[in-house]
């Protein structure tokens, strides 16, 4: 039971802390890309909106599949795949306004499947009775990915880049410009919610293979 509730707590923490590292970093992101204050405003919309559609449409998903024979954890890891593609686009194109404009969405639309996934899949792994105490757990998941993605990852890079990177904003400025600022934080976080995905997948054949376990 444990090994089970871990092994989500990890998948969980990349996808919460994918979206907070969004949210948190929205403005430096933007403007690194070149964007001006009213495209910091209207990506943050974006994301906010989708973040609400991603719990709505996350929940709907997730009865209909609750009525089929196939167990609800394959959306666990299916959310990570798809936080995996929207930093590797933006990887790629992390200098591009256009990128930004798709890719904030979602990553909103990811990060509200996975809140709205985190008291569902509790339920089905562990039971009703223990939800609570689980669900508790969960809520230090997105504490844990904020510090390890936002706060430390993101961060560190940045101010790295900052200072090394030749297209940066002038010598004043504490803010850096172009594709370097984030480009090895988007990377490194598509590769962590590649590892989510595979960990879910164990995760989902492990808990199909057995009734709820105690935690």
């Amino acid at each position: 039971g444990l090994s089970l509730f871990w092994a989500f707590f990890a998948t969980f923490v990349v996808g919460f802390g994918a979206g907070l590292l969004i949210a948190n970093n929205a403005g430096q992101i933007v403007t690194a890309a070149g964007g001006s204050d009213a495209d910091i405003s209207a990506m943050v919309s974006l994301y906010a909106v989708a973040n609400g559609f991603g719990r709505l449409g996350m929940g709907k998903l997730a009865d209909k599949i609750h009525r089929s024979r196939v167990r609800r954890t394959i959306l666990a890891p299916l959310a990570a795949l798809a936080t995996a593609t929207t930093f590797a686009i933006l990887s790629i194109g992390a200098s591009s306004l256009a990128t930004l404009y798709v890719a904030f969405p979602c990553a909103g639309l990811c990060y509200g499947a996975f809140w709205c996934l985190s008291p569902t899949l509790l339920g089905d792994l562990f039971g009703q009775h223990i939800l609570p105490k689980a669900y508790t757990l969960m809520n230090s998941a997105a504490l844990v990915g904020s510090l390890g993605f936002s706060n430390m990852l993101a961060a560190f890079l940045y101010e790295r880049a900052e200072k090394t990177s030749s297209d940066g904003a002038d010598e004043d400025s504490d803010e850096c410009a172009g594709p370097a600022c984030f480009r090895s934080t988007f990377i490194i976080t598509a590769t962590a919610a590649i590892v989510a995905a595979a960990t879910g997948s164990l995760m989902h054949i492990a808990a199909s293979r057995s009734r709820a376990p105690e935690l």
